[in-house]
């Protein structure tokens, strides 16, 4: 024991992520086939509560909206915020003027509380006293001063991309730098003796070095953006904006499993296990195959 010290400072945090994160998980899985309110008795019922969940119909449309605004989310995550936040780890990696400035300052916002990013952002779009609706009246255009930003369902995945990443897109973005500060600078300079430009360098050296590192970054946002909930609430509250717009699945699952508007008050503990458990197949499902998938990709190509 003597030789491993290392399991005494390990066990107390082992012990609280087992008893407040592994025993919720799987506590979980059997709580799934049964009616329970979480007092009383239990009742069996088989996989009722997942047909529930699937063809209710109440139930499963706001799962499949919620469902599709994660999809949305994810979709603009991984296409669009990964390759801005990899613009940027290669502009600050290659020590632009202010380099470290530009690193402080995007990466500053991760320190914020979510719920005092969406009272900021709330008041900035708000259509009426908002510093946008000011803008655009300054700008003369007093037509477009009063969109409502945060009550049109149809803007609210890309509202929420926007918010959610001006946090969070320096962590990506440091993830970034540190592969490609790991990427041998012998490899460039015999590019350049080859008379390699500098998108060459960046495309066919850094880019393909670093592919370990993408993967990570992409699994790492899927896993974000089925579990965001957070900014989502505090923008959106319970009920996920007008017509659901800004609803997202953890949302969905806190609604259904704390409301007592739901319709499940009889059986919150059984349908919030089995939203669950749903959620811990597509997480676990999903990463796992984008894993593969990546690696086998990278792989092929090294």
């Amino acid at each position: 024991m003597k030789k491993r010290a290392y399991v005494w400072f390990i066990l107390p945090g082992l012990i609280f992520y087992t008893i407040f994160t592994i025993y919720p998980i799987f506590g979980a899985i059997p709580n799934s086939f049964y009616k329970w309110a979480g007092v009383g008795e239990k009742q069996w019922v088989g996989l009722d509560n997942y047909v529930t969940l699937f063809t209710h119909s109440q139930l499963a449309p706001q799962f499949f909206n919620a469902a599709g605004n994660s999809i949305q989310y994810l979709i603009l995550n991984i296409f669009v915020v990964n390759t801005i936040s990899l613009l940027l780890a290669y502009a600050i990696f290659r020590k632009i003027p202010f380099s470290r400035a530009y690193q402080t300052i995007i990466f500053s916002p991760h320190f914020l509380y979510p719920a005092a990013i969406a009272f900021m952002y709330t008041l900035f779009f708000d259509p009426t006293i908002g510093l946008y609706s000011k803008f655009m009246t300054m700008m003369g255009l007093e037509n477009y001063s009063t969109f409502p930003w945060l009550k049109d369902s149809g803007k609210g995945v890309l509202l929420l991309t926007i918010i959610c990443n001006w946090k969070g897109i320096g962590y990506t973005m440091l993830l970034y730098i540190a592969g490609f500060t790991m990427v041998s600078r012998d490899y460039e300079e015999a590019a350049r003796i080859d008379g390699a430009g500098k998108i060459q360098v960046f495309t066919r050296i850094y880019l393909p070095m670093i592919r370990h590192t993408f993967v990570n970054v992409i699994v790492l946002s899927y896993i974000w953006s089925i579990t965001l909930f957070d900014i989502p609430y505090a923008i959106a509250g319970r009920e996920g904006g007008l017509n659901r717009g800004m609803d997202v699945l953890e949302n969905f699952f806190y609604r259904t499993t704390f409301s007592a508007t739901s319709g499940f008050s009889s059986n919150f503990i059984g349908m919030g296990s089995t939203i669950s458990v749903v959620l811990l197949l597509v997480i676990s499902i999903g990463s796992g195959l984008l894993m593969l998938l990546l690696n086998r990709s990278s792989d092929k190509e090294g």
